[in-house]
């Protein structure tokens, strides 16, 4: 059990300043309550057994889940009280959980986390039969690659919201549905990074397979020119890998996946046509831009 496992304690300190609580000596607990929300301040911190097995174990035991109140504040805590609720039939037929907060707080790790610890519950109710809940997280992981893009303050910023609806019968997951909205058309279009596909496909993607999509990595394409990173950076070839394994775990195929290279290239290809206006009405392409006969 934590030190501070309510959000009472603040009033015996001498300031009100949430931003001040990180670098208070007694406060170095990731985790605590506020009444039934739970409050994490730097969650992605490293710690190495804060989400290990052993931790998970703690709160899938439906023995402790029987007394939500004495559940230590932790992310599994919250999806672990949500799905006894559901999975007992108490309260509301349905069960909601809002993750909330600032850009780069952890709203998408934590997100990560509880479908995890959800995977791993489901598993343990399944005689280690494969989890629905493994393809949603890979489904996820795949979204994640078309609408996050990195900023100086968060490698993995969501240009979107997400709405992933879990629909469990007889207290395991059987399906899912995942809605997906983009949220900040300006910053994609802006003076921002984009998307990561766009430079995980230029770096992950062989020569040769960039060449049958008329793809070079010497060439600058418009679409990606605010981006801080090199399209050679270590990221974008690690996150390529992990979204077509993704994508195979999806079991969406080779010729699937060309269609949407083919998608992006198009992107990338037309974002570099340039125009210029006529003396009279409407514009022409300019064809003395060599970007625009790429």
């Amino acid at each position: 059990m934590t030190k501070f496992q309510d959000f009472e304690f603040l009033t015996k300190q001498s300031s009100n300043n949430l931003a001040d609580i990180p670098d208070n000596e007694d406060l170095r607990k990731l985790y605590t309550w506020v009444g039934p929300v739970l409050l994490a301040l730097n969650p992605r911190q490293p710690n190495s057994d804060l989400y290990d097995c052993c931790r998970q174990d703690r709160f899938i035991n439906p023995l402790n889940n029987a007394r939500p109140e004495l559940l230590e504040p932790h992310v599994f805590a919250v999806a672990a009280k949500a799905r006894y609720r559901l999975a007992c039939g108490l309260g509301k037929v349905h069960q909601v959980i809002v993750i909330s907060g600032d850009s780069g707080s952890g709203k998408t790790f934590s997100a990560c986390k509880i479908l995890n610890f959800l995977a791993a519950t489901d598993l343990s109710s399944c005689d280690g039969m494969e989890s629905t809940i493994s393809k949603i997280g890979k489904a996820c992981s795949v979204v994640s690659s078309f609408s996050t893009a990195s900023t100086e303050r968060n490698q993995h910023s969501s240009r979107h919201g997400q709405l992933v609806q879990l629909q469990y019968v007889n207290g395991s997951i059987h399906g899912a549905v995942i809605n997906s909205f983009l949220l900040e058309q300006s910053r994609v279009t802006g003076a921002c990074n984009n998307f990561h596909i766009f430079g995980q496909m230029l770096a992950g993607l062989s020569d040769s397979e960039l060449g049958t999509l008329k793809l070079s990595r010497t060439i600058l394409y418009e679409i990606i020119a605010n981006d801080s990173h090199s399209i050679l950076n270590e990221a974008y070839v690690k996150g390529f890998k992990e979204t077509v394994e993704a994508m195979n775990y999806l079991r969406i195929g080779e010729n699937q996946r060309n269609d949407i290279f083919k998608v992006i290239a198009l992107l990338l290809h037309l974002r570099n046509i340039q125009f210029h206006e006529r003396l009279s009405v409407g514009c022409d392409v300019d064809v003395q831009k060599k970007g625009s006969l790429s």
